[in-house]
């Protein structure tokens, strides 16, 4: 059997604060595999956003291990992790950090780019993460010119453009109206369903009904009795 493609050992991790550090992920244990989207509920301020930091190397554990494709990662090793981020891990944050001076294909190739992929490979990997989306026809054009929803799917190709197998998502629906969150939500299944790890953090039950399984988090620990109002309904 291999390795989860993403897995957190008993971790915990703290942020700093007015009066000190604050525990923020305490003593957590999960696992992502391959094929597989798991939704990340809890009331705000559960840690939902730094278990996805750690994923990715933008927040460092105090103790506890974090692993990609069964390798444990140096927590102090930045420019590994940077590196990873280019090569294996993809990440949707809240804020999409699109560049509008660059076209929506010169935007999902930079990454690859960046990471001294020859040009003509970069927008190949652009193109096809693009077509995936279904935006392939909108290439040339400004992320100032898309719709929110569409700005998300551009942001999505981006962090699967490549052979990546691990997607972030940081409450990628929050700013999307119903029906395109839904549409986004479907998109991140269907990229799971076709291999990659999808982890996805969001507060909004009836689209963690998507996932193959949910992670209720509270004070920074899996809860094992998710509040009533987190349990999500049937959506499909």
């Amino acid at each position: 059997m291999s390795a989860p493609v993403l897995q957190l050992d008993q971790v915990v991790a703290e942020r700093p604060a007015g009066r000190g550090p604050v525990r923020v992920v305490d003593g957590l244990s999960l696992t992502v595999d391959r094929g597989e989207l798991v939704a990340l509920m809890g009331p705000s301020g559960s840690g939902k956003t730094s278990v996805i930091h750690l994923a990715c190397g933008l927040l460092v554990p105090s103790s506890g291990c974090v692993s990609l494709l069964g390798a444990p990662r140096p927590p102090g090793d930045q420019a590994g992790w940077a590196a990873a981020r280019r090569r294996i891990v993809g990440v949707v944050h809240q804020r999409l950090d699109l560049l509008p001076g660059l076209s929506v294909l010169d935007n999902v190739a930079l990454p690859l780019l960046l990471d001294r992929v020859p040009v003509r490979r970069s927008l190949a990997a652009a193109r096809e993460a693009l077509d995936r989306v279904g935006l392939a026809e909108l290439v040339s054009v400004s992320p100032a010119e898309l719709s929110g929803g569409e700005q998300q799917q551009v942001a999505i190709a981006r962090a699967t453009a490549g052979d990546r197998k691990l997607l972030l998502a940081d409450e990628p629906t929050a700013a999307l109206d119903t029906r395109t969150a839904e549409h986004v939500v479907e998109l991140l299944a269907r990229l799971a369903a076709d291999g990659a790890a999808v982890l996805m953090a969001t507060h909004d039950t009836r689209l963690a009904s998507w996932a193959d399984r949910v992670v209720y988090l509270r004070d920074g620990r899996e809860a094992d009795d998710p509040m009533p109002e987190l349990i999500p309904g049937s959506l499909r």
